[in-house]
């Protein structure tokens, strides 16, 4: 072996230092040449583990094998709950009828506590994924309750979406879109974005505005006349929903956003690109001062509580369900 014995030394030592967690039984074989025959070494390497106490075993430390400390953790809270659950239902996974597991069985799949997993089972209630039977448990709802879900519109939920991520995206999107609008609205363009607009400043309810709202900007992203940009938005509506669910119940946000939507579409109407661009970003950067914690939330979660608090009777994807244009 080139280097003589103590490079070899040296190459043993590193591999003992490695991390190997506790596979092949502790030991490790190392074969090669000396003297023109197969010197085979086997050396016993120290397992790098630690005691978890919420599974009351060992587990090895292998960064290839174990996964992020801070997915596990995101997991175990309600929100993790949530996400986890709503995917196996809105991927298919869980059907109409099926029975989740008991309080108890995803307390331990999840590694949280049980009041955890009735907060989570509340949030689902509340979105119209589920429903609760005292006694009896909790079932995915049928069909007729549900909307069909957008492959991404699964992924972005799949990755908990904040308030703060749609609003960065609808920024550069929507901004776009209404300096592009100034260039290509026709009179058509312009009679519809003018009567989406009407209808949200005439708007007398909170979820009426959401309606009116999700009308309008959506009338201003087809005036761009853009097919990728029609598809990007059509993708995140349902998340775009939600975002505007959680402004239309507080009336600092309703008050300090409402002028900006006048003012972009007089600013499309008069083919002022600057404008248009500038009043957009401002009426979608409100959010970020306004929202407070609920901004680095998942849309979800802050969505369902909305709902619940601007007194509307369905769960948020009956609401979603009603709403959105291909529900």
């Amino acid at each position: 072996m080139n280097g003589g014995p103590d490079r070899r030394r040296a190459d043993i030592d590193r591999e003992d230092e490695r991390p190997l967690g506790s596979s092949g039984a502790g030991r490790v074989e190392l074969g090669g040449h000396a003297d023109g025959a197969l010197a085979q070494l086997v050396i016993p390497v120290r397992p790098l583990a630690i005691y978890d106490v919420t599974v009351g075993k060992l587990q090895s430390m292998n960064p290839r094998t174990q996964p992020p400390a801070y997915a596990s953790a995101e997991r175990s809270t309600s929100d993790g709950i949530v996400r986890a659950i709503a995917e196996r239902v809105l991927s298919g996974e869980l059907t109409a009828g099926d029975r989740l597991a008991s309080e108890r069985q995803l307390a331990i799949e999840f590694g949280t506590s049980r009041p955890m997993v009735r907060e989570a089972l509340r949030t689902l209630t509340e979105r119209g994924l589920i429903r609760v039977e005292p006694a009896r448990g909790a079932f995915v709802r049928n069909e007729t309750g549900m909307r069909r879900v957008q492959p991404l519109d699964l992924e972005y939920r799949r990755r908990g979406t904040t308030a703060r991520q749609l609003s960065e995206t609808r920024l550069m999107l929507e901004s776009e879109a209404a300096a592009l609008a100034t260039e290509h609205a026709d009179a058509t363009d312009l009679a519809a974005l003018e009567g989406a607009l009407v209808r949200l400043e005439a708007s007398a309810t909170p979820l009426e505005r959401v309606r009116n709202d999700l009308a309008f900007h959506s009338a201003l992203v087809a005036s761009a006349h853009n097919p990728v940009i029609d598809t990007m938005f059509a993708s995140i509506q349902g998340l775009t929903v939600e975002l505007m669910v959680r402004s239309a119940g507080d009336a600092e946000i309703v008050r300090q956003s409402n002028p900006y939507h006048r003012i972009s579409f007089e600013a499309i109407r008069d083919r002022d690109a600057r404008a248009a661009r500038a009043a957009v970003r401002a009426h979608l950067s409100i959010a970020a001062s306004t929202y407070g914690e609920d901004y680095d939330r998942s849309l979800d979660t802050t969505a369902a509580r909305a709902l619940r608090l601007i007194g509307s009777g369905a769960g948020l994807e009956e609401f979603l369900r009603s709403v959105l244009p291909d529900g």
